[in-house]
Parts: structure tokens; C-alpha cells; sequence
């Protein structure tokens, strides 16, 4: 078992290089709903939350959203929302001011360690897509 995580791990580390030597920039998507909640596709959660726990933060008109490590590290929990394992959070409960609501996408930023959602041109009433 661990020859094979191991190869596993060099392979993981592989793509990331040739995905960075490429320019392709890491990215995700989240739709942000009007009645307050946060959802992101499967895939995207198991890749940047992969124990579906992260804190929220609003800072310079963007969203961070950072993974912790199991629910006993604190934060906000994930929860399945449908078969295909989508995930979904009441963000509303975390910010005391009303979120823009849409479909946006964002990038992972290696020096802080968070999902970033730049929601500095998006208007609280619009959506954004």
C-alpha cells in the first residue's frame, strides 16, 4: 500500500508541474444561490476539501475559501447535496451582509492556501455568470 500511494503521490506531483510549465491556471467554480448557500461540484470539492470541512473569509472583495484538515480542526462542513456528491454550506450564516448570487470561478492560490473567488465587480443584486 505504500509503493502505490507513493506512485501515486509522484504522479499527482508530475501533473502539477506540467499543468504549471503549461500556464494553465488552477481553477474552480462555485455558484453562490439567492437563498444563501454556497455549492461546488463534486470533483472540485474532492480536490481543494478533500475532508469537506474549509473556513470562509471575505477579504478584499474576494472570497478565500481555505481547507482545514477533518471536522475536529474546525470550520464549515460540506454536505452532500445530491447522488453525484456535489456539496453545499449555508454561507449566509457566516457573513452578515448579502453575498452576490451566480456561478463564478476562481483560482487556488498556493501562497495562502485558499480557493479564491474575486467578487469585487459583481453587484449584491446581479447575477454573475
Amino acid at each position: 500500500p505504500v509503493d502505490r500511494a507513493i506512485d501515486e503521490l509522484v504522479h499527482r506531483i508530475f501533473d502539477l508541474i506540467q499543468s504549471h510549465d503549461a500556464g494553465q491556471e488552477t481553477d474552480a467554480a462555485i455558484e453562490l444561490s439567492g437563498d444563501g448557500y454556497l455549492r461546488i461540484g463534486a470533483n472540485d470539492a474532492a480536490k481543494y476539501f478533500p475532508d469537506d470541512v474549509l473556513v470562509a473569509m471575505w477579504r478584499d472583495d474576494q472570497l478565500r475559501l481555505l481547507p482545514t484538515r477533518g471536522a475536529g480542526a474546525g470550520g464549515l462542513l460540506l454536505k452532500r447535496r445530491n447522488a453525484a456528491g456535489d456539496r453545499s454550506l449555508l454561507i449566509s450564516e457566516v457573513f452578515e451582509f448579502q453575498m452576490p448570487t451566480g456561478t463564478f470561478h476562481g483560482r487556488w492560490d498556493e501562497s495562502t492556501g485558499a480557493l479564491v473567488f474575486d467578487l469585487k465587480a459583481t453587484s449584491c443584486h446581479g447575477n454573475q455568470t
